[in-house]
């Protein structure tokens, strides 16, 4: 009979087989222009309600305003060298580099953000969105983001890794990982081609680019999911509003029925 270790260690083997599969998945889909949106749309939304982007994460500036002043935090962050920037606008994009619980409100994290011009701010989760995940289609921006093939081999030893990377290449990211030499910074496996090479890459040399007929689930999906609060409104309105008409006929009924024992009691006593 297997022992706990020996089935945990079944189970594990298992999820990993599973999730290779999945990649491979993806990588075909990508090369035949055949997305699965239903996963695409759940990983975007898990993103986006994420409460405590990790470390590493690549993200933009949503909202300016919901920066907060550095020096509030410099104690906070103070182990980590920094120039900070007061000058923040939307659409900006960095790094986590650090996340702590606030001051006033510990069960709320504050995130410092090292944008690429090597500045950094501090932000509130609502001021920040990650904008990476498993199963994005980015295109190659800055091929000097490249990490050599030869040193991640080991890393992903499933993948066929390849250097020979152009501006502008397409791909989709079949795998977000710990840089093997600083956990604190994010690699993505992105799949390039029919061929399903890969090439390591740095959040700063990819851009996201739309998926095909994301935009249209996504649009039908609100929509759906729209008209099923709606309609689980009106029912909720509907019982409700049954069970007040009942209970305003049950207690007219017993009034009544009072009524009627006290004219009975009355007309019997004279």
């Amino acid at each position: 009979m297997a022992t706990i270790e020996e089935l945990q260690a079944e189970n594990a083997a298992l999820k990993d087989a599973h999730a290779k599969l999945e990649r491979t998945a993806m990588m075909l889909r990508f090369a035949a222009n055949k997305p699965d949106l239903e996963k695409t749309y759940a990983s975007r939304k898990a993103l986006g309600e994420e409460t405590s982007p990790c470390l590493g994460a690549r993200v933009k500036v949503a909202h300016p305003g919901c920066k907060y002043a550095h020096k509030d935090f410099e104690s906070v962050f103070e182990g980590t060298k920094i120039e900070y920037t007061d000058q923040v606008e939307q659409g900006r994009m960095g790094f986590v580099i650090a996340k702590a619980p606030h001051f006033k409100k510990t069960t709320q994290d504050v995130f410092l953000i090292k944008f690429d011009n090597n500045k950094g701010a501090v932000f509130s989760r609502k001021g920040i969105e990650p904008i990476f995940y498993e199963g994005a289609y980015v295109t190659v921006a800055n091929t000097g983001c490249k990490y050599s093939g030869q040193d991640f081999s080991a890393h992903f030893a499933d993948y066929t890794l390849v250097d020979n990377v152009r501006q502008e290449d397409r791909g989709v990211i079949v795998k977000i990982d710990q840089h093997y030499k600083n956990s604190a910074v994010k690699v993505y496996l992105v799949a390039l081609n029919t061929q399903l090479e890969c090439v390591v890459m740095n959040g700063k040399g990819l851009v996201l680019r739309d998926v095909p007929g994301l935009a249209a689930y996504t649009a039908k999906k609100a929509k759906d999911e729209a008209e099923a609060k709606a309609k689980d409104e009106a029912e909720a309105k509907k019982a409700k509003d049954e069970a007040e008409a009942k209970a305003k006929d049950e207690a007219e009924a017993k009034a009544k029925d009072e009524a009627e024992a006290k004219a009975k009691d009355e007309a019997e006593a004279k």
